[in-house]
């Protein structure tokens, strides 16, 4: 990678008018891309499924103690992931017991994907020494499809992706070999992925100097030792709730090869990844093997694109696994994007601007037409006047994208997560006899679903079931609808 000459870092080049125009241009996009992310955030009628499926366990567990029996008894509550997250949610909602649990985990995200950000700009700026190529990577990740729509979301992922690139980040320093272990270590209690990382970062302190031998020990003793530090006392503590939650869990889900439609439709056209995967393709054609592979970011961006393939071919994956690579892609587009398309130095602002005009303008379209007032929340008010005309808390069934409006005290969830019951269910890990008992004499006062039955039960056999069969069947005998609000369709026992 070519940088200044000097070493000296080069800051936005001003020279009259002609460069402070792309410069406002520059600052003014950049502000329409942070501002839409915030509305996204305090908007609480776009909530996800997986929020909901990530935040029933930690939500349950400010007032009560996990156990393994949580998972196959009912109420069901399954977490499938290392307990990072929950114990941030957690903490944050000791803290802050008034906040919404959606803002709760939006929050952790929101700062791990600004710490990501830092990151990425920095590992730019380091390796190219120029305060346009920086921004321009720090532009395209937060501009990139996945970011703009998983990232600001209540989930494990934004902190699994800050810990990976901050373990690739730590590895020139000094103490690079023991930093990049704990970091691995810690970015594996956020998700488990992120310890497969350990092997792009092992070859690459095995093939740089000074000293890659010793190094590389290094970073395996360190990484061994920390691990059995961290996850020994996690996968007995708890009553060993999350050895059979976030380990056992993914042995039930099935390999099915048709989910790459994830992988061809959904990521791989973008022009963002387009653009990683040239700039990873430029790399190969023009540098010897043995700088490839002492660049340690084109290491990780390959070894991702590869894993998250892989992975997303595991029922209940989704193009969200994909966020990793992602944010690697962006920090070779920082480092190549001019070379690939042949821009001077005194062109690059131009550029830069001409390309936050055409990221961000998306999103300026879609602020023009906000109420910029707080969004209210219009299921959090449907859902508080049907819980307030039970006599006592109530038993209630809903779809991820219900229960953040339903971790209140007034009602009990019988399940946390209704494609983890699924996935349990068709691996004969679960009983569902109790639940079902519970549906015919209901006993389950409401169901809140996103779709109505009916809908839910045309999913039956595809990639986008979430709800057991059996489940689904008898739901659509006992109960019937009761109304609603758009996005929650609202279900009460058959009188």
């Amino acid at each position: 990678m070519r940088v200044e000459p000097d070493g000296a870092i080069s800051g936005w080049p001003i020279a009259g008018l002609e460069s402070l125009l792309p410069l406002a241009v520059v600052i003014a996009a950049s502000a329409i891309v942070l501002l839409s992310i915030t509305f996204k955030v305090q908007n609480l009628n776009l909530a996800d499924l997986f929020e909901g499926w990530d935040l029933a366990m930690p939500m349950r567990w400010i007032h009560a103690r996990s156990d393994s029996s949580w998972l196959t008894g009912f109420p069901q509550t399954t977490f499938a992931y290392p307990p990072q997250f929950p114990w941030i949610v957690k903490a944050l909602g000791g803290l802050f017991p008034d906040l919404h649990p959606l803002l709760l985990g939006r929050l952790v995200s929101c700062f791990a994907g600004a710490g990501a950000l830092v990151l990425i700009v920095l590992a730019v700026l380091r390796e190219r020494r120029t305060v346009i190529d920086a921004w321009l990577a720090g532009l395209v990740f937060l501009t990139a499809p996945l970011v703009s729509q998983f990232w600001w979301q209540a989930r494990v992922d934004p902190l699994g992706v800050f810990w990976t690139i901050a373990a690739y980040s730590a590895a020139t320093l000094p103490q690079g070999p023991l930093l990049s272990a704990a970091c691995i270590v810690a970015g594996s209690l956020a998700k488990q992925t992120v310890a497969f990382h350990a092997l792009p970062l092992g070859l690459w302190f095995l093939w740089t100097s000074p000293r890659p031998f010793k190094r590389f020990w290094l970073f395996m003793a360190a990484g061994t030792v920390l691990a059995l530090a961290a996850w020994l006392p996690i996968l007995t503590a708890d009553r060993g709730y999350f050895w059979p939650a976030s380990v056992l869990f993914h042995t039930a889900k099935r390999t099915r090869p048709f989910y790459a439609y994830v992988i061809i439709y959904r990521y791989l056209p973008s022009a963002f990844m387009l653009a990683a995967l040239a700039a990873a393709t430029r790399a190969v054609l023009t540098r010897p093997l043995t700088r490839l592979l002492g660049d340690r970011w084109w290491l990780g961006f390959t070894f991702a694109v590869v894993t998250d393939s892989l992975l997303l071919v595991k029922d209940g994956s989704y193009a969200h696994y994909a966020l990793t690579a992602v944010a690697f892609g962006a920090i070779l587009i920082g480092c190549y994007a001019r070379e690939m398309i042949g821009t001077s130095k005194r062109a690059a602002p131009y550029c830069l601007a001409m390309f936050s005009i055409v990221a961000a303008f998306p999103m300026f379209m879609g602020l023009r037409g906000q109420d910029w007032r707080p969004f209210p929340s219009t299921r959090q008010p449907a859902v508080d006047a049907l819980l307030a005309t039970a006599p006592r808390p109530v038993l209630v069934l809903g779809d991820g994208n219900a229960i953040p409006f339903l971790l209140g005290p007034q009602a009990t969830l019988m399940v946390a997560d209704s494609f983890a019951l699924k996935v349990m269910a068709e691996a004969n890990r679960i009983d569902l006899s109790p639940l079902l008992a519970a549906i015919r004499e209901g006993r389950i006062e409401f169901v809140l679903l996103d779709r109505t039955i009916e809908a839910h039960q045309a999913l039956v056999g595809t990639a986008d079931q979430l709800w057991p069969k059996p489940v689904l069947d008898d739901l659509a005998v006992r109960y019937e609808e009761a109304g609603g609000v758009p996005g929650l369709h609202v279900y009460r026992p058959r009188r």
